[in-house]
């Protein structure tokens, strides 16, 4: 406690959400309440929003550029000249969009997210086939989540 001392103004007013610790009692117990939990309730679900988050923004954005195109050419053959205003208000709009989406990292947390789960579905199924040691699966299973948790730890501290 006394190694985190300078930690106790950060932590004021914070409390443990009170949820509880999972009953592990073994190796099967392990791959059900710690394993295919992290990848069914947490690393699936993660990958398909953020995955979900990048194609509606991409979208929007080419959305956006098609119109700004039709309505450059509505411009031209129509000679309606107040749509010519709205062009480069659409065109920026959409570049807006597409940096938010790059500067967000959407598409490289959906890569993380998928990949750690494959991986830790790797790991469950291969475990009985290997013949890997009880200890060795752990320290397997639980290096991949904590190279996830660096890696996007990374992500976020490292500046656009």
């Amino acid at each position: 406690m006394a190694a985190a001392g300078d930690l106790l103004p950060q932590r004021e007013g914070i409390e443990p959400d009170g949820k509880p610790i999972p009953t592990v009692s073994g190796i099967d117990s392990f791959i059900t309440e710690r394993i295919d939990q992290q990848i069914h309730d947490y690393y699936w679900p993660r990958a398909a929003r953020y995955r979900k988050l990048a194609r509606r923004f991409r979208l929007a954005g080419e959305m956006l550029g098609v119109l700004a195109l039709v309505l450059g050419a509505a411009t031209v053959s129509f000679g309606a000249r107040w749509i010519v205003e709205w062009v480069p208000v659409l065109t920026t709009v959409g570049a807006s969009l597409t940096a938010f989406v790059a500067a967000s990292r959407y598409d490289q947390q959906f890569v993380e997210f998928l990949r750690t789960a494959q991986q830790l579905e790797y790991l469950r199924d291969m475990c009985v086939e290997t013949g890997m040691s009880d200890a060795e699966f752990i320290d397997a299973c639980e290096g991949v989540i904590s190279a996830e948790n660096q890696g996007w730890m990374t992500i976020w501290i490292k500046p656009s």
